[in-house]
């Protein structure tokens, strides 16, 4: 391969693809953050639709951040991490579950069966979430003890 490219080409090039995927990014997150606040101060009445509206939003906004943050620490050091995938996994499945809430509570009269799906996605959804704390936990251990095994002792 480097005989058909040279290797600054193909390094610079994974830098001007990096740079976009983040400013692409950081330009979504701007957006959706900036028109979460507009509708905080436009729609009425404030509450529960606005803000329901707004936070959902700015959990969107921690959930393309942490997707940056990953990005950025896998083409900085070319390693693949589980553990914010996790996190933004978690995230996610809160943002669901708020959102989910947030529909059973402002809906007057919904059918038994409304009711009853957004039961079985608020415990599908709340069962991912303890496994997957349990994943980073049981992560965070594993790369605990690794970290001691190969550096010694932790200083503290």
């Amino acid at each position: 391969m480097s005989r058909i490219f040279p290797k600054f080409l193909m390094e610079g090039g994974e830098d001007v693809i990096q740079l976009v995927v983040s400013l692409t990014l950081i330009g979504i997150a701007g957006a959706v953050l900036f028109e979460s606040i507009r509708q905080i101060f436009t729609i009425h009445p404030l509450f529960p639709s606005a803000l329901l509206a707004s936070l959902n939003n700015v959990l969107f906004v921690v959930i393309i951040l942490e997707i940056l943050r990953t990005i950025t620490a896998h083409f900085g050091d070319g390693g693949f991490q589980v553990g914010p995938f996790l996190v933004i996994g978690i995230i996610a499945n809160v943002r669901h579950i708020l959102t989910i809430s947030a529909s059973l509570s402002s809906e007057a009269a919904g059918s038994d069966t409304e009711f009853r799906r957004a039961m079985v996605e608020l415990a599908i959804n709340g069962g991912l979430i303890i496994v997957m704390v349990i994943g980073l936990t049981l992560l965070h251990r594993i790369g605990d003890r690794t970290i001691e095994q190969t550096n010694g002792p932790k200083a503290h």
